[in-house]
């Protein structure tokens, strides 16, 4: 049903403006129209998916709950439904590594789950970003991607400070290192990393000054973003911190004459863009001088570094900007594109609704015969018409709202010229009524919504809702929305800096603010040119409707097997047999798993296991990379709030007291300390590693080496030794007759205290470890740490229990059990590499028989809480209710009336709450209402 409503709206788009251009169509060549025609078909033909995320908060705290609903919608249309079954949504840090991934299951026809904090996260920058396995078929830019700002909840023992300097060609760095107290660190070890390059930075050492600080030399460094990484030693803990490097003030404008080109003896449009070297936006003044050095005109920024000017442009001339930035006062001096006498450039006014365009051409030349105008919105044909005395008209009443393109064509399909123009179109309107003026501590509020179009029609649509306490969350009406995000971000190339800001009304600064946005950022997702060219590529990653596994089934020789049986298990579930085909190729369909799921696949024939290669195929997940640039966001009233979240004291009982984190202090991590000659326990040292998996990270342990396929720590011989090489010239790596090099004991490994095989590394994505210590032979004999980690933890206690220390008591186990080594009642081992995972219970891979993978399922379903306050006994609880998130409700539809209503309870703090409502109506139109409720 939904396609037949996709296929009725579109089919109206072609009536309309079949009708309006009849008679030009008339004077057209029929063969070229229809082969444009037949060309944007294959756009409409292959469906196209966007991805927005409507979030309960503009930013969040260490420990929070992001809610989240997922608005999936076809490119195009905007119609919702008929597409893909699961959305992916990553949370990923500022070093571009993911840190949470869910899988969002369509529930009842909506996208909408959470992702949990937790209360270690690293307070920073991080950025959402959101697709489907279809949406793998295009670039990066398409998915859906934000900003997102995590604070952090509780106090720090470490408050490092950094301040930057030029001293000649060198820049240099001090860290300040202090406590909640304001007394600093002195005397203290710091190991700290500069980031130059993706990979394999080194770490160095330094000791703090009497006034806690060291000095960093920044080096140069590669088309990277710049960190240092501090660790400092203070007693048993580690305190960490990365700070950003920011580039050294410097900008750059560009200048983008209207159509393209800038043409020789015209009058023409010209747009600037100025952002500086971190990408963020210049306000910038200047003035065009021509060779003479005569002034031409001047010019300066709208907004957001962005803005417009018109120049005479004479014959042979070439010209160049003066600009000054109004923050920095930093003058410099830009090139003009140079001016071309036999290109054309599409250049347009709006006036009343009416786009009148003309073609720019420079006196010298005349303008070809056969020049066409064809238009589109998000890749949907409007028209394709014949341009008449090098101009003409288009209305825009009925072009639907969003970027519309028009491109300038010659008879040989050649693209010389294009324009882009934002068309805005008024579609509803929103009303919402409180049953009261304003409301007491823990009292219910009724809230009844409508929705109506402008003639006063009612209007059915998916819609959440969002109501946050205005003293802790401060709504940013600039960022990204659901009208931004679907109608222009999703759309055009590059970052735009608030693109909230364009639709914050219908005024006329910001339809010139919008118009000069359009001239200085280019088209991407539907290149007029590669459609024409019928340059669409054949999808790769298929439109998930449901969950699948796959893989290959291969003989020794890794030729595939066809007609094998192949068994697949789920969490241990089994599910009905399936057959390869020719390619060897399984697939076991209609699954439903959640979470993380361990699957396995088996041949079996004649009721045995069958000796095969057999692949799961593995899940796969895009590189992490962040196009928009981190800004310093200002939150100003709510800076009280943030500062009473992150403050080492709280008042509890009018007595002022001392908040400090939580420290957990683990028994075994003592011990794997105290007797490791080597560790990689820190995230920042793992990741400059470069590993895929375990294993890579075990060849990276200074001492291990793998000598015949053997793992050795610190082996004998580190290659062959010469008396015990072949006297053969022919074959001096030869060993002689019946002689073995004796290298030691082979290695054993440990993962999360469970021994594990060394082929098994293979199987482990390093991803997963978050700790590799090495202990060497001859002090994993001595206490037998292995083997003994049980007596160890209860001799611990007893020590506690007698007034014992640890190290009292480690040092007697290690002298007693060197003794026994002394009179040989113990052998030597072959050392020990310890791993440690990040959820402490890793399952440990199989090597038997068939594959084994770890595989995401969907995210389970959690409803938001909302505490209802009914009885007396729960109004006047003393437990305080300081949410921040006041209401949220992702399951918002209005009914044939175009109405809804929400019930909830307000918290302890007065304050005014922001409602927000975002979603799209049955007719595919992005919505948006912003409310403010008085408390």
């Amino acid at each position: 049903m939904k396609n037949n409503r996709i296929r009725y709206y579109l089919s109206l788009w072609v009536i309309l403006f079949v009708s309006i251009f009849t008679s030009n169509a008339q004077q057209t060549d029929t063969v070229y129209m229809n082969n444009i025609v037949s060309s944007f078909k294959q756009v409409t033909n292959l469906p196209q998916e966007k991805v927005y995320l409507h979030t309960d908060k503009p930013y969040y705290f260490a420990g929070d709950t992001i809610w989240l609903k997922a608005y999936l919608v076809n490119a195009i249309t905007h119609f919702s439904g008929n597409g893909s079954h699961y959305v992916y949504v990553e949370l990923i840090n500022r070093k571009n590594k993911v840190q949470q991934r869910i899988k969002i299951r369509q529930r009842e026809d909506i996208f909408s789950s959470f992702i949990p904090l937790p209360k270690s996260l690293e307070a920073s920058d991080y950025y959402l970003r959101a697709y489907t396995h279809w949406m793998l078929n295009e670039k990066s830019d398409y998915y859906y991607s934000r900003n997102l700002k995590v604070f952090a909840s509780q106090s720090s023992f470490i408050y490092p400070e950094i301040r930057y300097e030029q001293k000649g060609k060198k820049r240099i760095a001090t860290v300040t290192f202090k406590r909640p107290d304001n007394t600093v660190y002195a005397g203290n070890y710091v190991h700290y990393m500069v980031r130059t390059k993706p990979y394999e930075n080194k770490f160095r050492q330094q000791q703090t000054n009497k006034n806690g600080e060291i000095q960093i030399d920044i080096p140069e460094k590669d088309k990277i973003e710049q960190y240092i990484y501090v660790v400092l030693e203070d007693k048993q803990l580690k305190h960490k911190h990365t700070f950003y490097v920011p580039d050294a003030f410097d900008y750059h404008v560009d200048f983008f004459p209207e159509g393209g080109s800038l043409i020789s003896g015209c009058t023409q449009k010209v747009g600037i863009k100025a952002i500086d070297t971190n990408g963020n936006s210049v306000e910038v003044t200047g003035s065009i001088l021509n060779s003479k050095g005569d002034t031409i005109t001047h010019f300066k920024s709208a907004y957001a570094g962005i803005g417009s000017f018109m120049l005479p442009i004479s014959i042979g001339e070439k010209y160049k900007a003066v600009v000054s930035s109004i923050t920095g006062d930093m003058k410099k001096e830009f090139l003009l594109p140079d001016p071309e006498a036999d290109k054309f450039s599409l250049s347009i006014t709006e006036r009343n609704g009416i786009i009148h365009y003309t073609i720019l051409h420079s006196p010298q030349e005349k303008l070809p015969d056969n020049l066409y105008l064809i238009a589109h919105v998000r890749g949907f044909l409007l028209f394709v018409q014949p341009i008449q005395k090098g101009q003409g008209a288009v209305s825009l009443k009925s072009i639907p709202e969003g970027i519309l393109t028009l491109t300038l064509l010659d008879g040989n399909y050649v693209p010389h010229s294009e324009r882009l123009v934002f068309v805005r179109q008024n579609h509803s309107t929103w009303q919402l009524a409180s049953d009261k003026a304003s409301y007491g501590s823990r009292s219910p509020i009724s809230l009844d919504i409508h929705l109506s179009d402008l003639s006063g029609q009612p209007i059915k649509g998916d819609f959440s809702l969002s109501v946050t306490d205005n003293y802790a969350i401060k709504c940013d009406s600039t960022a990204d929305n659901i009208l931004s995000n679907l109608l222009l971000t999703s759309d055009i190339k590059g970052y735009i800096e608030t693109p909230g800001y364009y639709f914050k009304d219908n005024s006329q600064r910001l339809k010139a603010c919008l118009d000069n946005l359009m001239m200085t950022q280019g088209w991407s997702r539907f290149n007029v040119e590669d459609i024409l060219k019928e340059q669409q590529k054949n999808p790769k990653y298929f439109m998930e409707i449901g969950q699948t596994i796959s893989g290959k089934v291969l003989d020794i020789r890794n030729k595939p097997l066809s007609g094998k049986t192949v068994n697949v298990f789920v969490n241990k579930r089994p599910y009905p047999s399936t057959q390869t085909d020719n390619d060897g190729v399984f697939i076991v369909d209609k699954l439903s798993f959640a979470d993380t799921a361990r699957a396995e696949a088996q041949v079996i024939e004649k009721g045995k296991f069958f000796r095969a290669n057999i692949r799961i195929d593995r899940d796969y997940f895009p590189e992490a990379v962040n196009t928009h640039p981190y800004k310093d966001a200002k939150y100003e009233q709510q800076n009280e709030y943030i500062e009473e979240m992150q403050s080492p004291f709280v008042r509890e009982d009018g007595v002022l007291m001392l908040r400090l984190p939580e420290v957990v202090i683990n028994a075994r991590s003592l011990v794997k300390d105290r007797f490791s000659s080597y560790k990689m326990d820190d995230e920042e040292m793992l990741a400059q590693q470069d590993a895929r998996t375990a294993l890579d990270l075990v060849k990276n342990v200074p001492g291990f080496r793998i000598i015949d396929n053997r793992p050795y720590i610190n082996p004998k011989y580190s290659q062959r030794p010469e008396h015990l090489m072949s006297n053969d010239v022919n074959n001096r790596n030869a060993l002689r007759p019946k002689e073995k090099i004796d290298y030691g004991r082979t290695a054993r490994f440990m993962l999360d205290n469970k021994t594990i095989s060394f082929n098994a590394l293979s199987l482990i994505n390093a991803e997963d470890i978050v700790g590799v210590h090495k202990i060497d032979p001859e002090v994993d004999a001595a206490v037998n740490i292995t083997q003994n980690l049980k007596y160890l933890e209860a001799a611990y206690n007893e020590a506690f229990e007698s007034g014992a220390t640890l190290e009292e008591l480690e040092e007697l186990e290690v002298d007693r059990q060197l003794q026994k080594m002394k009179d040989g009642t113990q052998s030597i081992s072959g050392g020990c590499i310890v791993l440690t995972s990040r959820t402490g219970n890793l399952e440990i891979p199989r090597t038997s028989q068939g594959d084994t993978a770890f595989l995401l399922g969907f995210n389970r379903y959690k409803s938001f809480y909302s505490p209802k306050y009914v009885t007396d006994e729960e109004r006047k609880s003393l437990v305080p209710d300081n949410r921040t998130t006041i209401y949220w409700q992702p399951q918002l539809r209005t009914d044939e009336k175009g109405n809804a209503s929400v019930h909830f309870y307000t918290a302890d703090r007065p304050s005014y709450y922001t409602i927000i409502i975002e979603g799209i109506t049955d007719k595919g139109v992005p919505c948006r209402y912003e409310h403010l409720l008085k408390r």
